[in-house]
């Protein structure tokens, strides 16, 4: 009970982590989070990754080219299969893709140029799986859509606990089991 209560509270941090990740700390180019929390047959997956790694640019698309760029961008992530691959043993069927890419917001001189220069990606994706007990792996194919994503640093949550997994280009799968 306790376990899955952390999990809860854990889900419900992503947005959170998000916000506060995209405000307040530097990103690295090339390095990108990724949050995944299982509780019972509910599926979270949160990706948090620089604008640069994959939409081209960190600053608000301006021209017809970059707000085209954008969009493609989005639908493109709209789609699980660009970030990750599910076990299909799993039966993990998606329930919603939300993918926000924050506009900043104009303040003071001081910041303004050092706010539009950071801008980060924030997707997530729900999933209702009917064997969640099959989830023994997931494999990033984000590198194979989104090139300038060269790391994943991958939190994984469930009942039993958490654990912290790398992926990258070369090894682009973790093992859950």
């Amino acid at each position: 009970m306790q376990k899955v209560m952390v999990t809860s509270i854990i889900l419900g941090s992503f947005p959170a982590a998000a916000q506060e990740h995209s405000h307040h700390e530097a990103h690295v180019h090339g390095h990108s989070t990724v949050n995944i929390a299982v509780e019972k047959q509910k599926l979270h997956v949160e990706l948090l990754s620089p604008g640069a790694d994959i939409v081209g640019f960190e600053h608000q698309a301006h021209s017809l080219e970059e707000k085209q760029k954008l969009s493609d961008t989005i639908h493109r992530l709209k789609q699980f299969e660009t970030v990750f691959l599910l076990p299909d043993d799993a039966q993990c069927s998606l329930d919603h893709a939300h993918i926000e890419i924050p506009e900043k917001k104009k303040s003071d001189a001081n910041h303004a140029s050092e706010e539009r220069s950071h801008s980060s990606i924030h997707a997530h994706y729900g999933f209702d799986c009917a064997k969640p007990e099959k989830l023994n792996a997931i494999e990033f194919s984000i590198f194979e859509h989104f090139s300038n994503v060269r790391e994943l640093e991958v939190q994984y949550v469930n009942e039993h606990g958490s654990t912290l997994f790398d992926a990258n280009p070369k090894d682009p799968a973790i093992n859950l089991k």
